[in-house]
């Protein structure tokens, strides 16, 4: 490691070294780098007098693109010291520095030095005016209206350039620039198309386009969506008469609003009253009102289930063919779900008779199908002198039968038994 005393003049692979001041160290670069230059120097009487260097109000000696203020040394060797002794052209705005022997130019912020005019960085400038058209190493300032600062691009770059144009003529006159008419700015031919959502009424939304697709006003709010599709091209027509006419759309009459054709058909739960379900149809099947529910429900066409339910009423519910007033539940109901009387199958016709599971024609008169007991014959199951009875019988039912078990059961007689005296058998046996 060398010291700051022997440091410079030193070599390694085919780089010097140089004593850095800012970071008070020996560093190694390459011949002539000027920003290791002139951070050899700690004072600003030696910084001055390197060519391409100057003290920064920092108190470092930079090299000339990196100064932000103070003082900058000459190409001719002279020495400089503090801004000091300079006069101002008040015509001009002209400095001349008496010790640099430079001039700043009051309004473009550049600084001539002796054999050579060092350009600011292009952030330095504070105006689109002074900002405008200037270089920096190579590259060119643009004024950003969006940000309201002077960047650095590279020269003709669209995303930087267009928007210094203020004006759609001058917007439109230049092939890499297209006018946006939402923000009234000019914008790279890649980027001045609006979003779809940045339109905010249905005469600037409808017919405009952003990266190959369009927009479509819906709902209050610009979508985008592919050019033709029927979800949203539908979505645009505020009229009746104008949704009609397209083959792709159909109205919705409880939204009141043009939606696509196989979406339009509002779902039978969506209609409130009788009139507005009955006859309407949704994805193949008919909408039935539920008299006693007050819903409008979902059921297959000519289904007598749901049309006998339609009917509050047994004066309008006879009216239709198969449907017969059930009096116990109080509702209209399918013929063949209930058991009929024998007053109510008189009453029906040929046809409807034939369909009752209650009923047969017989001649000329519908009959109930079932015997069945006079209301005056019918035993009262709910009357409990009637139940006390039932449980007497069943009481003296049990008690025969017991008596049958002993008496029948138990006196059969009993088998005869007989005995040998094994004695007399083992006495016979030995004579």
């Amino acid at each position: 490691m060398f010291s700051a005393e022997n440091c410079s003049g030193n070599s390694h692979d085919g780089k010097i070294c140089m004593w850095s001041v800012s970071n008070s160290k020996c560093v190694e670069t390459t011949p002539g780098d000027l920003e290791h230059v002139c951070d050899q120097y700690a004072d600003a009487t030696a910084c001055a007098a390197e060519a391409g260097c100057g003290w920064d109000q920092e108190g470092k000696c930079v090299q000339g693109s990196d100064l932000d203020g103070g003082n900058r040394g000459t190409t001719d060797g002279s020495n400089t010291g503090g801004n000091t002794g300079g006069t101002t052209d008040g015509t001009t705005g002209e400095t001349t520095d008496g010790n640099t022997g430079g001039t700043t130019d009051g309004n473009t912020g550049e600084t001539t030095v002796t054999g050579e005019t060092i350009e600011p960085d292009c952030e330095m400038y504070t105006t689109s005016a002074d900002c405008n058209g200037k270089t920096h190493e190579g590259k060119v300032c643009y004024w950003s209206v969006e940000g309201n600062e002077c960047e650095e691009a590279a020269a003709g770059d669209p995303e930087h350039m267009c928007p210094t144009l203020l004006t759609q003529t001058d917007c439109d006159a230049n092939a890499i620039c297209g006018w946006q008419s939402v923000t009234s700015t000019c914008l790279s031919v890649d980027d001045y198309e609006a979003d779809c959502e940045m339109y905010l009424t249905p005469t600037d939304c409808n017919g405009k386009t952003h990266e190959g697709k369009s927009c479509y006003w819906n709902n209050e709010e610009c979508e985008e969506a592919a050019a033709g599709d029927p979800e949203h091209v539908c979505g645009t027509y505020a009229e009746q008469s104008q949704c009609v006419e397209d083959s792709r759309c159909g109205w919705n009459d409880v939204e009141t609003r043009c939606m696509d054709f196989q979406d339009y058909e509002p779902d039978c739960e969506m209609y409130t009253t009788s009139e507005d379900c009955s006859g309407k149809v949704h994805e193949g099947k008919s909408c039935f009102w539920n008299a006693e529910s007050a819903e409008c429900d979902e059921g297959a066409a000519g289904d007598l289930e749901h049309i006998c339910g339609q009917f509050g009423g047994s004066d309008t519910c006879t009216i239709e063919n198969g449907c017969v007033w059930d009096m116990k539940e109080s509702k209209c109901e399918e013929m063949s779900s209930i058991v009929l009387s024998q007053s109510q199958c008189s009453s029906l016709s040929a046809s409807a008779c034939s369909r009752s599971h209650s009923c047969y024609m017989n001649s000329q008169s519908c009959e109930y199908r079932f015997l069945h007991t006079h209301e005056s014959q019918t035993v009262d199951k709910t009357n409990p002198l009637w139940f006390a009875a039932f449980v007497g019988a069943n009481v003296v039912l049990g008690a025969l039968c017991a008596i049958c078990v002993r008496f029948v059961v138990c006196s059969r007689p009993k088998p005869q038994e007989s005995y040998v005296n094994l004695d007399h058998l083992d006495a016979e046996m030995k004579i």
